[in-house]
Protein backbone atom coordinates (compact mmCIF):
# COMPACT_ATOMS: atom_id res chain seq x y z
CA UNK A 1 0.00 0.00 0.00
CA UNK A 2 1.31 3.47 -0.24
CA UNK A 3 2.36 5.20 2.33
CA UNK A 4 -0.77 6.02 4.80
CA UNK A 5 -1.01 10.01 5.72
CA UNK A 6 -3.60 10.20 8.26
CA UNK A 7 -3.64 13.78 8.66
CA UNK A 8 -4.49 14.52 5.43
CA UNK A 9 -8.13 16.13 4.87
CA UNK A 10 -8.54 14.47 1.58
CA UNK A 11 -12.14 12.34 0.98
CA UNK A 12 -10.37 8.58 0.75
CA UNK A 13 -12.46 5.70 -1.24
CA UNK A 14 -13.66 3.27 0.95
CA UNK A 15 -11.48 0.52 2.03
CA UNK A 16 -11.49 -2.21 0.16
CA UNK A 17 -13.34 -1.01 -2.82
CA UNK A 18 -12.22 -1.93 -6.22
CA UNK A 19 -10.90 1.37 -7.00
CA UNK A 20 -8.81 1.34 -4.12
CA UNK A 21 -7.22 -2.60 -4.83
CA UNK A 22 -7.08 -1.29 -8.54
CA UNK A 23 -5.30 1.85 -7.94
CA UNK A 24 -2.76 -0.11 -5.47
CA UNK A 25 -1.90 -2.59 -7.85
CA UNK A 26 -1.44 0.24 -11.06
CA UNK A 27 1.42 2.01 -8.07
CA UNK A 28 2.99 -1.56 -7.92
CA UNK A 29 3.06 -2.32 -11.81
CA UNK A 30 0.67 -5.26 -11.07
CA UNK A 31 -1.84 -4.52 -13.95
CA UNK A 32 -0.78 -5.34 -17.37
CA UNK A 33 -2.91 -2.61 -20.03
CA UNK A 34 -3.78 -4.43 -23.01
CA UNK A 35 -4.16 -1.84 -25.74
CA UNK A 36 -6.46 -2.04 -28.79
CA UNK A 37 -5.90 -0.99 -32.27
CA UNK A 38 -9.14 1.28 -32.53
CA UNK A 39 -7.40 3.86 -29.87
CA UNK A 40 -4.68 4.64 -32.01
CA UNK A 41 -6.88 4.74 -34.86
CA UNK A 42 -9.68 7.07 -33.08
CA UNK A 43 -6.78 9.27 -31.52
CA UNK A 44 -4.73 9.96 -35.00
CA UNK A 45 -6.75 8.83 -38.11
CA UNK A 46 -9.73 10.24 -37.63
CA UNK A 47 -11.52 7.61 -36.14
CA UNK A 48 -11.51 3.58 -36.69
CA UNK A 49 -15.18 2.86 -37.98
CA UNK A 50 -14.49 5.69 -40.84
CA UNK A 51 -11.05 4.32 -41.62
CA UNK A 52 -12.45 0.78 -41.48
CA UNK A 53 -15.07 2.39 -44.29
CA UNK A 54 -12.57 4.24 -46.19
CA UNK A 55 -10.67 0.65 -46.64
CA UNK A 56 -14.21 -1.22 -47.41
CA UNK A 57 -14.72 1.48 -50.55
CA UNK A 58 -11.00 1.00 -51.78
CA UNK A 59 -12.11 -2.64 -51.51
CA UNK A 60 -15.12 -2.24 -53.52
CA UNK A 61 -16.54 -3.84 -50.28
CA UNK A 62 -20.30 -4.94 -50.69
CA UNK A 63 -21.75 -4.06 -47.94
CA UNK A 64 -22.00 -1.28 -45.21
CA UNK A 65 -21.42 -4.03 -42.00
CA UNK A 66 -18.02 -4.03 -42.49
CA UNK A 67 -15.16 -5.14 -39.84
CA UNK A 68 -11.19 -4.67 -40.54
CA UNK A 69 -11.04 -8.41 -40.59
CA UNK A 70 -13.98 -9.14 -43.00
CA UNK A 71 -13.08 -6.06 -45.57
CA UNK A 72 -9.14 -8.05 -45.43
CA UNK A 73 -10.49 -11.32 -46.40
CA UNK A 74 -13.02 -10.14 -48.81
CA UNK A 75 -9.77 -8.00 -50.41
CA UNK A 76 -7.29 -10.60 -50.20
CA UNK A 77 -10.03 -12.91 -52.85
CA UNK A 78 -11.30 -10.56 -55.19
CA UNK A 79 -8.51 -8.22 -55.83
CA UNK A 80 -6.59 -9.74 -58.80
CA UNK A 81 -2.98 -7.10 -58.02
CA UNK A 82 -3.08 -9.44 -54.26
CA UNK A 83 -1.08 -12.02 -55.46
CA UNK A 84 -0.15 -13.17 -51.60
CA UNK A 85 -0.86 -12.49 -47.94
CA UNK A 86 2.20 -10.46 -47.40
CA UNK A 87 0.92 -8.79 -50.73
CA UNK A 88 -2.25 -8.02 -48.67
CA UNK A 89 -0.37 -6.76 -45.92
CA UNK A 90 2.00 -4.75 -47.59
CA UNK A 91 -1.42 -2.79 -49.12
CA UNK A 92 -2.44 -2.44 -46.07
CA UNK A 93 0.51 -0.82 -44.48
CA UNK A 94 0.43 1.33 -47.49
CA UNK A 95 -3.25 2.64 -46.90
CA UNK A 96 -2.55 3.15 -43.47
CA UNK A 97 0.00 5.62 -45.08
CA UNK A 98 -1.09 7.17 -47.11
CA UNK A 99 -4.01 8.53 -44.41
CA UNK A 100 -1.75 9.44 -42.42
CA UNK A 101 -0.23 11.66 -45.55
CA UNK A 102 -4.04 13.26 -46.17
CA UNK A 103 -4.08 14.13 -42.19
CA UNK A 104 -0.58 16.10 -42.57
CA UNK A 105 -1.70 17.74 -45.31
CA UNK A 106 -4.71 18.99 -44.00
CA UNK A 107 -2.62 20.15 -40.32
CA UNK A 108 -0.15 21.78 -42.49
CA UNK A 109 -2.44 25.13 -43.49
CA UNK A 110 -2.39 24.65 -39.36
CA UNK A 111 1.43 25.14 -39.24
CA UNK A 112 1.58 21.39 -37.33
CA UNK A 113 3.83 20.54 -40.54
CA UNK A 114 6.09 22.38 -43.25
CA UNK A 115 5.67 21.89 -46.99
CA UNK A 116 8.90 21.30 -47.45
CA UNK A 117 8.71 18.57 -45.12
CA UNK A 118 5.57 16.39 -46.81
CA UNK A 119 7.39 16.75 -50.00
CA UNK A 120 10.21 15.23 -48.27
CA UNK A 121 8.03 12.41 -46.81
CA UNK A 122 6.75 12.11 -49.80
CA UNK A 123 9.76 11.26 -51.74
CA UNK A 124 10.58 8.77 -49.32
CA UNK A 125 7.22 6.84 -48.95
CA UNK A 126 8.30 3.72 -49.84
CA UNK A 127 11.97 3.58 -47.82
CA UNK A 128 10.68 4.65 -44.45
CA UNK A 129 9.08 1.89 -42.30
CA UNK A 130 5.65 2.77 -40.59
CA UNK A 131 7.11 3.93 -37.29
CA UNK A 132 9.67 6.61 -38.93
CA UNK A 133 7.34 7.51 -41.68
CA UNK A 134 4.48 8.31 -38.66
CA UNK A 135 7.18 9.63 -36.89
CA UNK A 136 8.31 12.24 -40.05
CA UNK A 137 5.04 13.69 -40.11
CA UNK A 138 5.03 14.40 -36.38
CA UNK A 139 1.96 11.29 -35.01
CA UNK A 140 1.47 10.98 -32.86
CA UNK A 141 0.68 15.04 -32.04
CA UNK A 142 1.71 14.32 -28.11
CA UNK A 143 1.27 17.85 -26.94
CA UNK A 144 -1.89 17.30 -25.17
CA UNK A 145 -1.09 16.04 -21.73
CA UNK A 146 -5.10 14.34 -21.93
CA UNK A 147 -3.80 11.98 -25.11
CA UNK A 148 -4.31 8.79 -23.40
CA UNK A 149 -1.19 7.45 -24.99
CA UNK A 150 0.64 9.31 -22.77
CA UNK A 151 -1.60 8.85 -19.89
CA UNK A 152 -0.69 5.39 -20.08
CA UNK A 153 3.12 5.83 -20.83
CA UNK A 154 3.26 7.56 -17.51
CA UNK A 155 2.05 4.57 -15.71
CA UNK A 156 4.68 2.24 -14.20
CA UNK A 157 4.11 -0.94 -16.13
CA UNK A 158 6.86 -3.04 -17.15
CA UNK A 159 4.81 -4.82 -19.98
CA UNK A 160 2.46 -2.94 -22.31
CA UNK A 161 0.51 -5.53 -24.43
CA UNK A 162 -1.34 -4.35 -27.09
CA UNK A 163 -3.30 -5.76 -30.55
CA UNK A 164 -2.70 -2.66 -32.49
CA UNK A 165 0.03 -2.44 -35.31
CA UNK A 166 1.45 0.71 -34.88
CA UNK A 167 4.38 2.29 -32.51
CA UNK A 168 2.10 5.30 -30.79
CA UNK A 169 2.80 3.92 -27.35
CA UNK A 170 6.47 3.69 -28.03
CA UNK A 171 6.36 7.43 -29.01
CA UNK A 172 4.82 8.35 -25.57
CA UNK A 173 6.83 6.35 -23.76
CA UNK A 174 9.86 7.41 -25.21
CA UNK A 175 8.24 11.15 -24.77
CA UNK A 176 8.15 10.07 -20.34
CA UNK A 177 11.97 9.79 -20.60
CA UNK A 178 11.54 5.96 -20.80
CA UNK A 179 13.47 3.21 -23.42
CA UNK A 180 10.95 0.90 -25.30
CA UNK A 181 11.44 -2.26 -26.39
CA UNK A 182 9.41 -3.41 -29.55
CA UNK A 183 8.28 -7.64 -29.83
CA UNK A 184 5.75 -9.19 -31.83
CA UNK A 185 4.09 -12.60 -31.40
CA UNK A 186 5.70 -15.01 -33.38
CA UNK A 187 1.99 -16.48 -34.56
CA UNK A 188 3.43 -18.22 -37.84
CA UNK A 189 7.14 -20.19 -38.34
CA UNK A 190 7.99 -17.32 -41.18
CA UNK A 191 8.12 -14.71 -38.39
CA UNK A 192 10.97 -16.54 -36.23
CA UNK A 193 13.95 -14.76 -38.68
CA UNK A 194 12.62 -11.47 -37.68
CA UNK A 195 15.20 -9.96 -34.87
CA UNK A 196 14.34 -10.44 -31.66
CA UNK A 197 14.85 -8.00 -28.42
CA UNK A 198 14.77 -10.95 -26.56
CA UNK A 199 17.77 -12.88 -28.03
CA UNK A 200 19.80 -9.64 -27.33
CA UNK A 201 22.51 -10.91 -24.45
CA UNK A 202 22.17 -7.47 -23.33
CA UNK A 203 18.55 -7.31 -22.57
CA UNK A 204 17.96 -7.49 -18.92
CA UNK A 205 13.59 -7.70 -18.93
CA UNK A 206 10.85 -5.64 -18.88
CA UNK A 207 11.07 -2.77 -16.22
CA UNK A 208 9.27 0.14 -15.92
CA UNK A 209 12.06 2.10 -16.90
CA UNK A 210 12.92 0.11 -19.48
CA UNK A 211 9.25 -1.22 -20.66
CA UNK A 212 8.21 -4.08 -23.29
CA UNK A 213 5.44 -3.53 -25.72
CA UNK A 214 4.33 -6.72 -26.91
CA UNK A 215 2.73 -6.63 -30.52
CA UNK A 216 -0.08 -10.11 -30.12
CA UNK A 217 -1.19 -8.70 -33.76
CA UNK A 218 2.35 -7.88 -35.05
CA UNK A 219 3.51 -4.54 -36.22
CA UNK A 220 3.60 -2.46 -39.65
CA UNK A 221 7.34 -2.47 -38.75
CA UNK A 222 7.18 -6.29 -40.54
CA UNK A 223 3.56 -6.32 -42.66
CA UNK A 224 3.73 -10.03 -42.82
CA UNK A 225 3.60 -10.28 -38.72
CA UNK A 226 0.10 -8.64 -39.07
CA UNK A 227 -2.89 -10.50 -37.77
CA UNK A 228 -5.51 -9.05 -40.48
CA UNK A 229 -8.01 -11.30 -42.22
CA UNK A 230 -10.46 -13.45 -40.42
CA UNK A 231 -8.32 -16.18 -41.69
CA UNK A 232 -5.25 -14.80 -40.09
CA UNK A 233 -7.13 -14.46 -36.39
CA UNK A 234 -8.19 -18.07 -36.58
CA UNK A 235 -4.36 -19.13 -37.61
CA UNK A 236 -3.28 -16.93 -34.44
CA UNK A 237 -5.86 -18.54 -32.08
CA UNK A 238 -5.15 -21.78 -33.23
CA UNK A 239 -0.59 -20.99 -32.59
CA UNK A 240 -1.33 -19.52 -29.22
CA UNK A 241 -3.90 -21.97 -27.99
CA UNK A 242 -1.54 -24.84 -29.19
CA UNK A 243 1.06 -23.54 -27.91
CA UNK A 244 0.16 -22.50 -24.38
CA UNK A 245 2.33 -25.02 -21.80
CA UNK A 246 4.54 -25.82 -24.61
CA UNK A 247 8.25 -25.09 -25.32
CA UNK A 248 6.95 -23.94 -28.70
CA UNK A 249 4.21 -21.30 -27.30
CA UNK A 250 4.77 -18.50 -29.55
CA UNK A 251 3.79 -15.94 -27.37
CA UNK A 252 6.80 -14.79 -24.82
CA UNK A 253 6.71 -16.30 -21.22
CA UNK A 254 6.74 -12.92 -19.08
CA UNK A 255 3.64 -12.14 -21.45
CA UNK A 256 1.87 -14.60 -20.03
CA UNK A 257 2.48 -14.01 -16.30
CA UNK A 258 1.75 -10.46 -17.45
CA UNK A 259 -1.97 -11.42 -18.39
CA UNK A 260 -2.37 -13.69 -15.06
CA UNK A 261 -2.11 -9.89 -13.39
CA UNK A 262 -5.36 -7.71 -12.93
CA UNK A 263 -5.77 -6.63 -16.53
CA UNK A 264 -6.66 -2.58 -18.08
CA UNK A 265 -8.48 -3.43 -21.29
CA UNK A 266 -8.69 0.08 -23.61
CA UNK A 267 -11.06 0.42 -26.35
CA UNK A 268 -11.96 -3.02 -27.26
CA UNK A 269 -15.78 -3.72 -28.85
CA UNK A 270 -16.68 -7.26 -28.10
CA UNK A 271 -17.99 -8.49 -31.17
CA UNK A 272 -14.63 -7.37 -33.45
CA UNK A 273 -12.08 -10.18 -34.07
CA UNK A 274 -9.00 -8.35 -32.66
CA UNK A 275 -11.23 -8.93 -28.90
CA UNK A 276 -12.23 -12.10 -29.63
CA UNK A 277 -8.78 -13.77 -30.85
CA UNK A 278 -7.24 -12.20 -27.82
CA UNK A 279 -9.86 -13.37 -24.97
CA UNK A 280 -9.43 -16.89 -26.74
CA UNK A 281 -5.81 -17.25 -26.92
CA UNK A 282 -4.77 -15.53 -23.77
CA UNK A 283 -7.26 -13.83 -21.49
CA UNK A 284 -9.31 -17.21 -21.09
CA UNK A 285 -6.15 -19.41 -20.86
CA UNK A 286 -5.14 -17.39 -17.52
CA UNK A 287 -4.45 -19.27 -14.37
CA UNK A 288 -5.45 -16.61 -11.86
CA UNK A 289 -9.08 -15.91 -13.23
CA UNK A 290 -10.32 -13.96 -10.15
CA UNK A 291 -7.98 -11.34 -10.23
CA UNK A 292 -10.20 -8.13 -11.86
CA UNK A 293 -9.87 -6.61 -14.53
CA UNK A 294 -11.02 -2.81 -15.70
CA UNK A 295 -11.98 -2.35 -18.87
CA UNK A 296 -12.16 1.33 -20.69
CA UNK A 297 -14.47 1.48 -23.76
CA UNK A 298 -14.32 4.19 -26.33
CA UNK A 299 -17.78 4.77 -26.51
CA UNK A 300 -20.42 4.02 -23.74
CA UNK A 301 -22.48 1.04 -23.97
CA UNK A 302 -24.88 0.00 -21.17
CA UNK A 303 -25.49 -3.57 -23.41
CA UNK A 304 -21.99 -4.07 -24.35
CA UNK A 305 -21.09 -3.43 -20.59
CA UNK A 306 -23.98 -5.70 -19.12
CA UNK A 307 -22.64 -8.59 -22.39
CA UNK A 308 -19.32 -8.20 -20.98
CA UNK A 309 -19.81 -9.10 -17.32
CA UNK A 310 -22.14 -11.65 -17.85
CA UNK A 311 -19.85 -12.76 -20.68
CA UNK A 312 -16.42 -13.02 -19.14
CA UNK A 313 -18.30 -13.78 -15.97
CA UNK A 314 -18.74 -17.31 -16.85
CA UNK A 315 -14.99 -17.59 -16.69
CA UNK A 316 -14.54 -16.37 -12.87
CA UNK A 317 -13.33 -13.37 -14.42
CA UNK A 318 -14.52 -10.01 -12.47
CA UNK A 319 -15.15 -7.16 -14.42
CA UNK A 320 -15.44 -3.13 -13.43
Amino acid sequence: MPRDNSRSNEPKPAPGNWETTLLDRIRKGKVTPVISDRLGDDVVLGGHDKLVQRYASQASYPSEQASLARVAQFKSITDEEIVDTVALKENYVDFLKNRLFDLAEEQATAGLISGKKLIEVNEQFDDLKFPEFAKELGFPRLDDRRNPFLLLASLPFPIYVTTAYHHYLEAALSEKGKQPHTEICRWHKDLRAIPSVLQDPTYKGPSPGEPLVYHLHGSCRWPDSLVLTEDDHLQFLVATSEGFGSTTDPVYNKVRDAMNESLLLVGYSLSSWDFRSLFWGLIQKRERKLLSALTIQLEHSPLEELYLEKYMGKFEFKVY
